[in-house]
């Protein structure tokens, strides 16, 4: 599951770090935004979980790691 972390990470730095932990050749390529707009940042409010949890979050390199497994 999931619900976000208290830590702002941006797609670029998401993706950099993907491609670190995988060994991957892959290319980062930067595309022009959509017509639409993209959104320029979002952060969740994870107050609720982290009563719910009573625990530290999993960092997003750990996270990964257990998920590349």
């Amino acid at each position: 599951m999931n619900v976000g972390n208290d830590k702002a990470i941006t797609v670029l730095e998401l993706a950099q770090t993907i491609i670190k932990l995988t060994g991957s050749k892959s290319k980062i390529v930067h595309l022009p935004p959509l017509p639409e707009g993209d959104m320029t940042r979002r952060q969740p409010d994870i107050q609720n979980m982290k009563q719910l949890l009573e625990r530290d979050f999993t960092s997003l390199e750990d996270g990964l790691n257990k998920s590349l497994l």
